[in-house]
């Protein structure tokens, strides 16, 4: 029975709520839970219950029919049960009415949701000239909408979890609003071509999404998770995604991988049932042998995969030859990611790169170390071949110090031909053995660009590193990432830096650094820690900020200060010098109990 609209003439508003205690009467709101909120001129009523109130429905609804025969409303009571109370409910074709005046939680603007896609080949939606108005609604999913740069008014859906923006607790039907909003774009608006859900998304809407995933136009998906919130309901509209080019499933745990054999089977047939998949990222997954191979079967046959990233335990041991398999036969992969975890695996992933003739970037996060390795490795480094990009970032815990072995690596080098980009660990080799490197460097123009990856724990091999390889002659061909400050700024003028990065808070080594800086110009990054009311500090930001014209990111951190009583100027220093900076693109700040006049500057 459908409920009846009809416009109330007193503009009486009715909420309903779904009992959390036994409390009747307009005093007893402050009892009650809100479930669907009554405005306008709608509107349908749908009534839950929990488990153990069923005594309370019927004198709900005697109170129903008593405001129905003042009212002149009609009203349907469909009871249902309360899905989890970690899950959104997934919003009904009869609660769309709520949806065609919804009003944004900031400014106020109302939005028409139930307007039709209206993009076209030639013509973007007409939702891209009201983006902010939509990221209100989303606001409470924690969604925001993004034009995809040069896609012609496609557009991204991307999780904001990151962010830290908050706004206190929401209501209930604010929540549900802003999961009736994600659910009606993805499942009605062909213009949303991108999704990006992490672990809150999963927590409270997986059933919005598992019913909106079959009828959306994805090319691409990412989906982020703690492996601890995760559900299998979503996993079987995975596979109904035929015009997916790109799926990256990224999962994350202390102990183990994220273990489901609904996933396994749904990307297996992902697979074999999408003619545009070009690109798959697996981490945090362990897959099921069958499953697996299955994968790697249809992979291997199906032969349009250009871009592939497997993480650790991801698969199985027992399928490594089916693995080394598909690296060698693959017609068309051009970029492959391993994280090693056990050498049989490792091994046979080497062998399949090594005899492959499509890959031109083959990256190893972990590298074990094992002798058998090394040696395919080298094998790979000396062989003029597609690949113009091979990195190895990090070699295993377990491994020697300067393992002669590694000598092998030093020569491999000069025999490729068409090797343009190489990175290695900076603990692979010592000083003596970096100094000889710097030659080969020297001799190989095709060889633009080398990075030494390094850690926190390994900077006391960083240091030997960068007294071998600067003022080299090649050191423009160097790259050693973001320079982590703990104690000491030793090798802050190095050239091979990129980015600085204070780990720990130190007031005074933080401004003595940034006046050394005044006359460089190779930093593009910055991250950075201010107690509030640090004047010095301030001020040699702001000196800092004036000078340079070649910082990109800036990422600030105010912590407490031990000084009592302090004005807001250091704040202000900070902003004017901020306003006047004409190089900052990527500006992140983490504010701590900040001032009403803190936050208005």
């Amino acid at each position: 029975m459908q409920p009846s609209r009809r416009t109330c003439p007193l503009g009486v508003t009715l909420r309903l709520y779904s009992l959390t205690g036994v409390a009747f009467g307009k005093g007893a709101a402050a009892s009650w839970s809100p479930r669907y909120d009554f405005r306008k001129n709608d509107l349908p009523v749908v009534l839950t219950n929990r488990e153990g109130l069923y005594v309370i429905i019927a004198a709900l609804c005697a109170f129903i029919r008593e405001c129905a025969s003042m009212t002149g409303y009609s009203f349907t009571l469909r009871p249902r049960n309360l899905d989890d109370s970690n899950h959104a409910r997934m919003p009904t074709a009869d609660q769309w009415a709520d949806l065609e005046s919804a009003t944004g939680c900031i400014t106020g603007a109302v939005i028409d949701c139930c307007k039709a896609c209206s993009a076209t080949p030639y013509r973007p939606c007409h939702i891209l000239k009201q983006l902010a108005d939509w990221n209100e609604l989303l606001f409470h999913a924690r969604m925001q909408l993004r034009e995809m740069p040069g896609s012609s008014g496609k557009l991204a859906m991307v999780n904001i979890d990151d962010s830290r923006l908050y706004m206190g607790e929401p209501h209930h039907f604010e929540v549900q609003k802003s999961a009736s909003v994600m659910h009606h774009l993805l499942k009605h608006h062909r213009c949303v071509a991108s999704l990006c859900i992490a672990s809150f998304q999963f927590q409270r809407y997986v059933q919005p999404l598992r019913d909106a995933l079959p009828y959306t136009r994805l090319k691409k998906l990412k989906m982020t998770c703690l492996a601890s919130l995760m559900s299998d309901g979503l996993w079987g509209a995975i596979s109904s995604l035929t015009s997916l080019e790109e799926l990256e499933c990224s999962f994350f745990c202390c102990c183990s991988n994220y273990h489901s054999n609904e996933l396994s089977s749904a990307l297996a047939t992902l697979v074999q049932t999408s003619p545009s998949l070009v690109v798959l990222c697996l981490t945090g997954i362990s897959l099921e042998e069958q499953a697996t191979k299955n994968l790697l079967a249809s992979l291997t046959e199906k032969g349009v995969l250009r871009e592939l990233t497997f993480g650790t335990r991801v698969i199985p041991d027992t399928c490594r030859k089916e693995l080394a398999r598909y690296l060698m036969l693959t017609p068309s992969l051009m970029s492959f990611s391993y994280t090693g975890d056990t050498e049989k695996t490792e091994i046979a992933v080497l062998e399949g790169v090594l005899h492959n003739r499509t890959l031109s970037k083959v990256t190893i996060s972990t590298f074990t170390g094992h002798a058998v390795s090394i040696m395919l490795a080298a094998r790979i480094l000396s062989k003029s071949a597609p690949i113009k990009t091979f990195e190895i970032n990090y070699i295993d815990k377990d491994f020697q110090q300067h393992n002669i072995l590694y000598d092998i690596w030093l020569e491999a080098p000069r025999k490729n031909d068409t090797l343009e980009e190489l990175s290695f660990p900076c603990e692979l080799w010592n000083q003596q053995q970096w100094t000889n490197f710097k030659s080969i460097l020297s001799s190989k123009p095709r060889l633009k660009r080398f990075n030494i990856r390094s850690h926190i724990d390994s900077y006391e091999y960083l240091s030997d590193v960068c007294h071998a390889l600067e003022d080299s002659g090649v050191d423009h061909k160097m790259s050693c990432g973001d320079y982590l400050v703990e104690d000491n700024i030793d090798l802050l003028k190095c050239k091979m830096f990129s980015g600085l990065t204070f780990v720990n808070e130190c007031e005074d080594l933080e401004a003595t650094a940034l006046r050394q800086l005044l006359d460089s110009d190779h930093l593009t990054s910055l991250v950075l820690q201010i107690p509030k009311g640090n004047l010095a500090l301030c001020s040699a930001l702001a000196k800092y900020l004036q000078s340079t014209s070649v910082l990109r990111k800036l990422q600030l951190r105010t912590g407490h200060s031990n000084g009592q009583g302090f004005t807001q100027e250091w704040w202000h220093i900070i902003v004017r010098s901020l306003s006047r900076n004409k190089s900052i693109k990527k500006l992140a700040f983490f504010a701590h109990n900040m001032s009403d006049s803190d936050v208005q500057a």
